[in-house]
């Protein structure tokens, strides 16, 4: 049962290599995980949103950057209230 919808950003020092899910043979080194706890009316909705902003040119390259977790706070902060105010 989800009480609260969040979402979690985690970088990684390291990458970690995964199957791709389409081709368990290839490889896929990754340095963000990202978590997400959504109640079911919103799942859709929210991983579209999600989605768009992954595929924003430089979000992912901001979030990589981010030295420590308050700056990753602040880069997320900052493309998603942007994202929001330009709907």
């Amino acid at each position: 049962v989800i009480r609260c919808s969040a979402i979690s950003l985690v970088t990684l020092r390291e990458p970690v290599i995964f199957g791709q899910m389409g081709d368990p043979d290839e490889r896929v080194a990754v340095r963000l995980v990202i978590g997400l706890a959504i109640e079911p009316k919103n799942q859709v909705s929210t991983l579209e949103a999600l989605i768009q902003l992954i595929q924003q040119p430089g979000f992912l390259e901001s979030v990589a950057n981010a030295p420590d977790d308050t700056a990753l706070y602040q880069v997320w902060q900052s493309w998603t209230l942007g994202a929001a105010r330009k709907d």
